[in-house]
């Protein structure tokens, strides 16, 4: 039975991996499933692994357990990713292997590099470093309003939309992107603000959802986003565009697991967000149904790996 290591940043003197209750419950269900398919499941802390080896890790039996050293075949890559743990990663990657790849993680995760790679899909984007060269992105971008986020980010941390008269203070390695108005919705599928996101393993879309916010514009569900689950027979035709134009650049890497996001704007042009190398193992929201789906192709991926 081969061993996969999912390795987060979890921290010490806990009763179980995670604070949320909800989180361990889903964790739980996900090591569960892969008991099912012959997978080996760990749940340990970055912190904990060297050279094949994680020193503790969670295991899931009819209830959490700490258990000891352990030998690992595979490496689930749930962690954040900065210049030290890159390093770390690029060291996984050779053995015992890691999910996703670096290079992918860092096309996902740099937002500047993402733009780079998919102009023309990728609303215009200029990176700033303080209020002068802010201004100086303004003047170059046509909208009304702005996105503000970091360069390196997720789960919608950090991100705001403001008017581009509104004077805001700017740090380091903060992304300007145009704003996208998504407010006339997707055609035959939802009306006003969204986003809808495709969930990618191998080139295939394994599930598909549309985010709601449930106030204001930012419809992440870490921030109270809605989900609406959508059948992939009605995913808009453009957006099954957008992902083959995707796949032409991810391709080179395998296995690969990840999501993109889209809004449609008035012309009904959808555009790509953002791309995540990381699809939640949590809840979804009273949808056990989707959740275990997901589950599934994930471990199926990385049982082949």
């Amino acid at each position: 039975m081969k061993t996969i290591a999912i390795l987060h940043s979890l921290g010490e003197g806990k009763r179980r991996p995670f604070s949320e209750g909800k989180m361990n419950k889903a964790y739980a269900d996900f090591l569960e499933r892969g008991r099912v398919c012959d997978v080996k499941f760990v749940l340990s802390d970055y912190r904990w692994y060297s050279k094949g080896f994680v020193s503790k890790c969670w295991v899931f039996e009819s209830g959490w357990k700490l258990n000891g050293k352990t030998g690992v075949d595979l490496i689930y890559d749930k962690f954040h990713t900065d210049s030290k743990t890159i390093r770390l990663k690029k060291s996984m990657e050779k053995k015992p292997g890691l999910v996703n790849r670096v290079g992918l993680e860092i096309l996902a995760k740099d937002k500047l590099k993402t733009y780079r790679t998919f102009p023309d899909i990728v609303p215009r984007c200029f990176l700033v470093n303080n209020q002068k060269e802010y201004k100086k992105a303004l003047s170059k971008i046509k909208a009304d309003k702005v996105v503000i986020k970091p360069l390196m980010g997720e789960g919608g941390e950090g991100i705001c939309i403001v008017n581009k008269n509104k004077n805001i203070r700017i740090p380091k390695n903060t992304l300007v992107q145009e704003f996208i108005d998504s407010s006339n919705g997707i055609k035959g599928l939802v009306k006003g603000v969204h986003d809808i996101r495709v969930i990618v393993i191998n080139g295939r879309i394994v599930q598909c959802y549309i985010r709601k916010p449930r106030k204001g514009l930012i419809s992440n569900i870490a921030l109270g986003g809605r989900m609406i689950f959508v059948p992939n027979s009605r995913i808009p035709r453009k957006v099954l565009g957008m992902k083959r134009v995707i796949e032409r650049k991810l391709s080179i890497f395998h296995p690969r697991i990840y999501t993109a996001d889209f809004l449609f704007d008035g012309n009904q042009r959808p555009w790509l967000i953002e791309l995540n190398t990381k699809p939640g193992i949590y809840p979804y929201g009273g949808h056990p149904k989707y959740e275990h789906i997901l589950f599934d192709h994930i471990i199926k991926a990385l049982r082949k790996t």
